[in-house]
Formats: C-alpha cells, structure tokens, sequence
C-alpha cells in the first residue's frame, strides 16, 4: 500500500535587486486562493490589453518605470493598474501571506568576503532565510505541506536548489522535512502566480532600498495599502524582513522588522482579558469606616452603588494586577500552541 499526501499550500516568489541589495520573497495561500487569484488576476491583464494594446504580462520593474510594454502608459494609468491587481489580493477574505527577505549586497561584499559577482551568494542567503520565516507561519499549519515555486532564475536554479537541499539535509532542521516537499523553478509564461510574487518582492525590495539607503525611509503607498487593507481584520499578515550586515566600522546596527499575526487562541485570550478588567473595575471590593469600629470589609459592589463607604481602591489594584500576569502568561501560551489558525 501506498501512502501519500497533496501539498495544499504553495509559496510562490520571486527576486528583484540592484547594486546595493538583493530582495527574495513571495506570497503563501491555499492552492484554492491561488486558483482564484490567478482567475482573477489574468482578467484584469486581459482587460488592460484590450485597452492599451500588447500586454503580455504585469512586470513590477518596468511598470514602475514605464518602461518596454509599459513606456505609452502615464503614471496614473500605472498606478492604477497596479492598485487594481492588488486588490484581488487584498479582497481575499482566506490567509494570504506575504513574507520577503532583502540584504544589503554592500555590506555583504565588504564583510563575507563575497565575490564581486556576490547574487549566487545573496539568493543562498535569502532563500533559507526566507525558509525559516516561511517555517513559523507553518506552525499555524501544522498539518499542511508547502511546495515553493520561484520564478525562473537562469543560471541560479542550481544555486536556489543546493540552499533549499541544504536546510532539508541539516540536522538542526530536521522538522523541515514535514513542512516542506519541493522547489521548483517555473517561467513566468506557465504560471500567472509568479506575477503576484513579482510585485511583492518589488515592493519588499523598494522598501529595503529606502531603509537601508536613504536618509529618510518610507514605506511605499501600494505597499502600505496591503497591509493596511489586510489589517482591518484583526490580523496584519504582510512580514517585513530587513537584514543588514553590520560593522563596527561605519557604526550601522542589525536590524529585523517584523509584523505577525495573533494567532485565533491569542485573540480569544486578549478578548477574555480585557472583559475581565471591566469586570474587575465595575463589581468592585467595598468598604465603609465607622467611627466606633473602623474601616470595615463589605464585600463587593457595583461601582455606582449608591451605599455608604466608597470602593477598596487597594483590592481593586491587587486584582487587576493578578487579571494582568494571568492574562498575559495566557497570552504568551497561546502564542506557542500549534495547530491554530
């Protein structure tokens, strides 16, 4: 007897770089997700095309450029373009997650002895750093497997193959192996998925570019737009990764920016506190001082009793103070349990 399984998430990504850093990431969702965005997605190229004429595809680069089959298009016509295929995503009422990981090639030459053709080393690098995020969304998932599909990288493939063979065959992540099945590289011509990918990582990689090397970062409007649109829900699912290789030399510090989720248990968590310190400030110990006998305990009481004696303001704080260390050890918990979506 045979016994088999079916990946049913798939990450699928893509790199963009120039001569100062190096951006790899993509996005991860259901194949369900994928089969609907890439529906989607393809109509709104078709509908683009019958409007200004060839378009084989949304390229990240050259649409923020206006360049190649983009260079007739004004800028507002590319925005708009780009604001409509981000929505498909963004409308998305399932998990999707954008994860990317960027390096600063600059430093990473001067410090690690990289070649001065350093990308097979930069793609080494960010595709098992990519791995190892895309591993603590998994544990959300735990009885999922996850195929990554990346855009094809001529002359890299190999490279991108030996860094996903090498954190399988590493002992220290040997829970990789039920995480992951496969790394395949595709054209963008076989698969619509990869144009999604393309424009995440573009995003990710302008970003990185602005933190790592302008005096005044910022993050990009469609970029912001994702995230905030994701955010509405409760749940912000866009992870930012910012490394950067550091020296004592020019005084730069290592930096990770990252933005998770709550897990649901969490949310149940944070929602059971906050009804318990209402609960804690409005049925409240009470107290009344008589002059023969003193301060007397007289149980509890709604705050706007209107009996004689006032609140215990010092049982009150003892009290929220206890709500306060058991809801977050319960937070933390939570935060820990596998097997939460």
């Amino acid at each position: 007897m045979v016994v088999g399984y079916f990946v049913r998430l798939t990450f699928y990504a893509d790199e963009s770089f120039n001569d100062r850093c190096f951006c790899f990431g993509g996005w991860l969702a259901e194949e369900k997700v994928w089969t609907s965005i890439g529906n989607q997605w393809e109509k709104r190229i078709a509908y683009e095309r019958r409007i200004h004429g060839k378009l084989r595809r949304y390229h990240a680069t050259d649409c923020n450029g206006g360049y190649k089959e983009y260079k007739n298009w004004t800028k507002p016509q590319r925005d708009q373009h780009t604001k409509k295929l981000l929505k498909i995503i963004t409308k998305k009422k399932e998990d999707i997650v954008a994860i990317c990981f960027g390096l600063d090639r600059i430093s990473f030459r001067q410090h690690f002895s990289a070649p001065k053709d350093d990308l097979g080393a930069a793609y080494n690098v960010a595709v098992r750093r990519t791995m190892m995020l895309i591993a603590k969304v998994m544990k959300r998932h735990s009885e999922d497997r996850l195929a990554i599909i990346h855009s094809d990288a001529p002359g890299y493939n190999g490279l991108i193959q030996d860094a996903f063979d090498t954190m399988m065959n590493d002992p220290a992540y040997s829970h990789y192996r039920k995480i992951f099945t496969t790394i395949a590289p595709l054209k963008w011509e076989d698969c619509i998925q990869l144009q999604p990918a393309d424009m995440i990582a573009f995003e990710a990689f302008k970003l990185i570019d602005s933190d790592l090397h302008s005096t005044e970062p910022k993050i990009r409007r469609s970029l912001e737009a994702f995230d905030r649109a994701r955010s509405r829900g409760g749940r912000s699912l866009l992870q930012r990764s910012v490394h950067r290789r550091t020296s004592k030399k020019n005084g730069n510090t290592a930096r990770f920016l990252t933005q998770e989720p709550m897990t649901r248990l969490q949310r149940i968590a944070a929602f059971l506190y906050c009804l318990a310190v209402v609960y804690c400030c409005i049925w409240v110990p009470w107290r009344v001082t008589l002059p023969s006998v003193g301060e007397l305990q007289q149980g509890c009481r709604w705050l706007w009793t209107l009996d004689a004696g006032g609140p215990n303001i010092a049982a009150i704080a003892l009290r929220l103070i206890a709500v306060t260390a058991l809801g977050g050890a319960a937070f933390l918990l939570t935060g820990k349990w596998k097997g939460t979506r």
